[in-house]
């Protein structure tokens, strides 16, 4: 057995031998001991208060203040004390319901308030006030209810008040027992302990009759019990284990915080390795696109809103260089001053994709797409891709050469061979007529006919000679074709078509102008069959920078800033040896028709326009 036990078997004799020597000094020792411990733990909560934050502890000490008192005055009443001889064993019994009843209230609404904070000098007023009211009605008005009765024994009222009491006190355990996060375990469990044993302790004083018999000394027992837990829980806590009790809110919030800390810190190395993942796998994305970026065959470059060319893969470096700091007209035109209109700033603008060729200072040929792209720190820029369509351009302009050659080679078998042979014939059937008509033969119509239908197909093969070669071969060929497919339209058509060619137009070499005579021809056609045009003007001049053909037509015109008769110039180079400005491929040009690409760039002309 422990000391702790040896010492309360000891203490219990000890007070069961002061019992029957004399029970005013049991009494006096039990009641005694539950006024120490009630004011100790007043005067622990009190001169905590400052740092209290349980809130529970605070209305328990300011109330077991006012219940040691009580009990003290209870002590001075009790039956042969002598200190309030005509008060008789009812006025001991008053003031020990009175106090249970402070102390049970109490109690339950220290765990209703548990969560609310409150004023320790406000509750040391109230209770004062209220213990005052209740030692007035028993001393001074008489108007407590009668608790004993001599010879009778307890009274309903005092047997119904304890049960009361106990109701109360077990409401208040239930309470705590629900917030028990609020306590720790063992002060939890005392407190409780401390309420069970005071609910035993009133029900053994709902039993005696004598104020000096069995069930009474029984019930002092149990509140000795009662306090020494109360006294375990507050006291010997609050001063052994004041973390425990006074701080532990203060402890459970540092050990809150420490948690969330190292919590934290978890979630944060994790975050930091997933992290480091990602931007590992992001850089093997990274090099893998720019590896892949880097094997094309064309041109990849980023261009920003100051025109400089933040990415570049090696295509594009071995093609132009390194372009540095310099800006993108600079790097890759050798201009002073920005292109205009400048394609790639249009897409950046407007953010649509577009699509150009344009021709470098080195006389290469590319062809661009450009499309919106947005940084990772949210900036706009534009991707350009290019390819190098110079072989292909050359091709396209030896096979239209070619087939160009070959329409002329063919024109001239038609009108020097077919032509010539068709017309012999013609004079030999046109002899045989005059001597069939002679002798009155009846075969003279049919030669007739024959001579006809020789003529119409002479005629016709002119017709197809001068559609597959329709410049002559002298200078003023291209002026004359042109006239006479301005008189075509208007005879064919009868749409007018004027044409007006510039007598200092001269153009030796036949495969050009054969080319600038069919981009007259289609651009007058598209304007027939898709403008609808009522009026063609076809004007052909030498420019500055070399020959310009100018098809005008009249009737439904769309006009604004930049809008005029649409040119196509041969070769008009730039300051570097580039071939002009780019513009969008594929742009229909201002009477709303594609331009005839395919002859404009067999004659060296790059512009859609």
């Amino acid at each position: 057995m422990g000391v702790g036990a040896l010492l309360a078997v000891a203490v219990a004799a000890g007070l069961y031998a002061a019992s029957t020597y004399s029970y005013l000094l049991f009494h006096g020792l039990a009641e005694l001991f539950s006024v120490v411990v009630a004011c100790g733990i007043f005067a622990l909560a009190w001169n905590s208060r400052r740092v209290l934050d349980n809130n529970y502890l605070m209305l328990v000490g300011v109330a077991y203040l006012f219940v040691g008192g009580l009990d003290l005055v209870h002590t001075l009443a009790y039956k042969g004390m002598g200190v309030f001889p005509a008060g008789g064993t009812n006025l001991a019994t008053q003031l020990w319901i009175a106090t249970r009843y402070v102390e049970g209230l109490s109690l339950l609404i220290a765990a209703v308030l548990l969560k609310r904070k409150l004023n320790p000098h406000v509750l040391l007023g109230v209770y004062a006030a209220g213990t005052a009211l209740l030692l007035g009605a028993i001393f001074y008005w008489d108007v407590f209810p009668q608790c004993y009765v001599e010879g009778a024994g307890l009274t309903p009222f005092k047997k119904v008040s304890e049960y009361v009491i106990c109701g109360i006190l077990l409401a208040s355990a239930a309470i705590l027992l629900r917030h028990r996060d609020r306590f720790e375990r063992h002060v939890l469990w005392l407190v409780v302990g401390s309420v069970v044993v005071t609910v035993a302790s009133e029900l053994a004083f709902t039993l005696y009759r004598s104020p000096y018999g069995l069930a009474n000394l029984l019930g002092h027992y149990l509140k000795l019990i009662s306090f020494y837990l109360m006294y375990r829980a507050v006291i010997h806590t609050g001063l052994v284990q004041p973390q425990e009790l006074l701080f532990r809110d203060l402890k459970q919030s540092a050990d809150a915080l420490r948690r969330a800390r190292e919590e934290l810190e978890q979630r944060v190395a994790e975050r930091t390795a997933e992290l480091a993942s990602a931007n590992e796998q992001l850089n093997v994305e990274r090099q893998q696109l720019y590896s892949v970026l880097h094997m094309l065959p064309g041109n990849v470059t980023l261009h920003a809103a100051d025109r400089r060319i933040r990415f570049r893969n090696h295509k594009f470096l071995e093609s132009f260089g390194e372009p540095g700091d310099l800006p993108c007209y600079r790097a890759l035109r050798c201009l002073d001053r920005p292109c205009e209109p400048c394609p790639v700033m249009e897409v950046l603008q407007t953010r649509s994709p577009a699509e150009w060729e344009w021709t470098g200072t080195h006389g290469r040929t590319y062809h661009s797409w450009a499309y919106p792209f947005l940084d990772v720190d949210g900036s706009r820029l534009v991707l350009q891709l290019g390819i190098d369509v110079t072989e292909r351009k050359l091709l396209e302009k030896e096979v239209l050469e070619i087939s160009e050659m070959e329409r002329q080679r063919i024109g001239r078998d038609l009108h020097d061979t077919v032509g010539q042979n068709l017309t012999g014939a013609a004079f030999l059937c046109e002899a045989l007529e005059g001597k069939l008509t002679a002798r009155r033969a009846e075969e003279a119509a049919q030669a007739a006919k024959i001579k006809g239908l020789l003529n119409r197909t002479v005629a016709e093969a002119r017709s197809i000679a001068r559609g597959l070669c329709p410049v002559a071969g002298h200078e003023n060929g291209l002026a004359t074709a042109i006239e006479e497919l301005a008189s075509n339209v208007r005879s064919v058509y009868g749409t007018a078509c004027s044409a007006e060619c510039d007598p200092g137009v001269v153009v030796r070499d036949t495969v050009v102008a054969s080319h600038l005579y069919r981009i007259a021809q289609e651009a007058v056609n598209n304007a027939i069959k898709h403008g609808k045009a009522r009026n063609i003007g076809i004007h052909l001049t030498a420019g500055p920078g070399g020959l310009r053909r100018r098809p005008r037509r009249a009737g439904r015109t769309r006009r604004g800033p930049g809008h005029g008769p649409a040119d196509h110039e041969v070769p008009g180079r730039d300051d570097c040896g580039g071939a002009g400005h780019p513009f969008p491929a594929g742009r229909r040009d201002r009477r709303g028709l594609p331009p005839p690409k395919p002859h404009a760039a067999a004659v060296g002309d790059d512009t859609d326009d």
